[in-house]
């Protein structure tokens, strides 16, 4: 019944974790969609199959963006899709559209808490990154691996009293945040592209992949 769907997509709205967004979460969002939105619906599913929606949904949910903003997210993948295979590249488009959305998701009292990398750090980020033709993930060495586990654990302790969130480049994120995924569940990997230019920011310090942890001692606004 149309209850069950409503019931099971405002669930769906506001789950936070892959495992609530299946096909029958999909199909209901779809339905939702078509009922409001008739002719969006119908070029989305011109381009777009079902499990891959189904597929950026769960990115989305898997790392907490609240789903709402449905009609935002359909005319992102309507507009990117055709020309974009990596399903995760696709997923940042859509965040990038819901970028004030997530910005106040984070946003605490006196700003955007943010750790950043050291330029140098990115380089080394960015020479260990692999490709395939549908995914870009790392290769970093144990000593990396090992630096950005020590420095993680002391940025983003785990009942630390406020949020911060890790900010890198664009092209760092979405293979960072699945590098995380696991251990570092609770750590939120937001990319440059995803702040606006009017959003308050408090650089709390940088990582040093070659060095220690680089805490600010003032604090700056972006």
């Amino acid at each position: 019944s149309m209850t069950l769907i409503t019931e099971r997509m405002e669930r769906a709205l506001q789950s936070c974790g892959p495992q609530f967004i299946g096909l029958q979460e999909t199909k209901a969002i779809l339905g939702w969609l078509e009922s409001e939105q008739p002719e969006l619906a119908q070029e989305m599913q011109r381009v777009l199959t079902l499990t891959r929606f189904s597929a950026v949904l769960q990115r989305l949910a898997s790392e907490c963006v609240p789903l709402r903003a449905i009609r935002v997210i359909a005319e992102t993948l309507i507009e990117h899709c055709q020309h974009e295979r990596d399903t995760n590249v696709l997923t940042d488009y859509v965040r990038i559209a819901l970028k004030s959305q997530i910005y106040h998701q984070y946003c605490g009292a006196d700003g955007l808490q943010v750790w950043l990398l050291t330029p140098e750090s990115e380089g080394l980020l960015r020479d260990g990154l692999r490709q395939t033709q549908t995914e870009t993930f790392f290769a970093l060495s144990n000593d990396i691996s090992q630096m950005l586990v020590q420095q993680l654990h002391i940025a983003f302790p785990l009942r630390a009293p406020e949020q911060a969130v890790l900010l890198v480049a664009q092209d760092l994120r979405s293979p960072l945040r699945t590098l995380l995924r696991e251990e570092f569940y609770h750590v939120p990997v937001l990319s440059f592209a995803e702040i606006s230019n009017a959003a308050k920011v408090r650089v709390m310090g940088r990582f040093d992949l070659e060095d220690d942890l680089e805490p600010m001692d003032n604090e700056h606004a972006a």
